[in-house]
């Protein structure tokens, strides 16, 4: 994997009333010192009860100086948390007390860290890092994301320090405020109040990572909806936009732990299937329509990271130009989108716009 020696740049905000929004604009990697007691954190990470504990969260500021300060760690996911010698984990930030540091305002973030200790997992990470970021160029309603070059130190010392990539993915009260939207917290989603331009997107772009480790409707037994999805709308307003999260499982990422849900009639992740919900053709044509526009975006995305080894830019460049080779061909979009949709096709949910 390719590394980049990248000084660190950060901007002071002299008063800071929410959360710094140069955290997640800025692109460059942000060189960070996590320290807590990880050896503790990481044996703890199958219980179901994990409480927080007290870590310090290290950077240096514009000048050079390094700012430290507190933060409450614990190891946050499923899959990867049970499985990962590197688990997952939750930021808690205090949000008063930080003003004046590129962490005024957070709350909690989720760090997304290699799950083992390795150059290839790594990679694997730069891979699910890019996902959001092309996501973000598809959609309005998204994650942010920011880079880290980040080193962990056991506070009890039980454990030798070490450096990896990783980042960390914004709070979804903060990604939902600025498309003027809030969280929408429900057991499970309706169909018919999920807007069908954002779903179809989200759908289509599933299709493009190669991922059926999603759904827009419901989450796991005993969760809010839903699975690896957010769900925001307007206040006061039914309408519900759902924002897609945790790309490990896809294709795009390739990981070795990765498989296709069941109920699918393919064999690995690197073989799509579309699995999007019914619903009429034109919202399908725009999301087409987005991404064809997106292409050339999309790929210097990935090239332009210089975050991946020659060998896998190549495969990745391959992958992303066999979806667009499905979406450029009108009967291929018929075969493999159009006809594989799932349920009763269903009326698009009714706005002000809808009703003039």
């Amino acid at each position: 994997m390719k590394r980049r020696v990248v000084a660190v740049v950060i901007l002071i905000l002299a008063v800071a009333v929410e959360a710094d929004p140069l955290l997640f604009e800025q692109t460059e990697p942000l060189n960070v010192v996590l320290t807590g007691p990880f050896k503790s954190l990481y044996k703890n990470r199958k219980k179901d009860i994990r409480p927080y504990s007290e870590g310090r969260f290290a950077f240096l500021d514009a000048k050079g100086e390094k700012i430290t300060i507190p933060v409450n760690i614990k190891t946050r996911g499923n899959f990867r948390r049970v499985n990962c010698t590197n688990p997952p984990l939750r930021l808690n930030f205090k949000k008063k007390g930080n003003n004046g540091t590129l962490m005024a305002g957070q709350d909690k973030l989720k760090l997304v860290a290699p799950c083992k200790r390795s150059g290839r997992y790594e990679e694997l990470i730069a891979l699910e890092y890019l996902a959001y970021q092309i996501f973000e160029r598809v959609s309005e309603y998204h994650f942010k994301t920011r880079q880290l070059d980040i080193g962990y130190v056991d506070s009890t010392k039980q454990g030798r320090p070490w450096q990896t990539q990783a980042f960390l993915i914004e709070d979804i009260n903060v990604a939902a405020a600025r498309g003027n939207q809030i969280q929408k917290v429900v057991k499970e989603a309706s169909r018919r109040k999920l807007d069908h331009g954002q779903t179809a997107l989200v759908e289509l772009f599933q299709f493009f990572l190669g991922n059926t480790d999603y759904s827009t409707l419901r989450g796991p037994p005993g969760d809010d909806c839903c699975h690896n999805m957010r769900v925001v709308g307007e206040e006061g307003s039914d309408i519900l936009y759902p924002i897609p999260y945790d790309f490990d499982a896809s294709g795009f990422v390739d990981a070795p732990y990765s498989s296709p849900a069941q109920a699918y009639p393919i064999k690995k992740t690197t073989q799509r299937y579309f699995t999007g919900w019914c619903k009429e053709e034109r919202f399908y044509a725009q999301a087409i329509a987005v991404f064809s526009a997106a292409r050339s975006d999309i790929k210097n995305v990935v090239v332009d990271a210089a975050l991946l080894s020659d060998k896998t830019l190549k495969k990745t460049l391959k992958f992303i130009d066999d979806f667009y080779s499905v979406i450029g061909d009108d009967q291929r979009v018929q075969e493999q989108i159009i006809a594989r949709c799932r349920g009763n096709m269903i009326p698009p949910p009714v706005t002000l716009d809808s009703e003039a």
